[in-house]
């Protein structure tokens, strides 16, 4: 098993572990849930969106997003659409230093969350 895939199962146990204790700590905030849920939409729609744009960017051989920039959009979104966007565009799937920091960002987000939940709900 090569190293970028094994990287990307790894992505999805802790980005779905990350999105479900995200998930349930926004629901525990004394926003409402609908207002929440809109704003994390419309963030979500906007890193999906910028994914599209890097990706037509590299096609077209024009000045790209900075890895860095589309990581913290992504923590900024829960990292909710970011694993999405790479595999639904085919971008940055390959490129193994973009998914060790997507990785270490998916770990970082799920480890936080989890104390929040402790926090929140212990």
């Amino acid at each position: 098993m090569s190293a970028v895939r094994l990287m990307h199962q790894q992505m999805g146990l802790f980005w779905g572990a990350g999105v479900w204790l995200g998930a349930l700590c926004v629901s525990k905030l004394p926003w409402q849930a609908v207002i929440s849920a809109a704003v994390l939409l419309v963030i979500n729609l906007f890193i999906f969106a910028l994914f599209w744009w890097d990706k037509r960017a590299s096609t077209l051989a024009q000045s790209r997003i900075p890895e860095r920039n589309l990581l913290l959009c992504g923590l900024l979104g829960l990292n909710i659409v970011t694993p999405v966007a790479m595999y639904m565009l085919r971008h940055k799937t390959i490129k193994p230093s973009f998914n060790f920091k997507l990785l270490m960002v998916l770990i970082m987000q799920t480890i936080v969350f989890g104390m929040l939940f402790i926090w929140l709900f212990i």
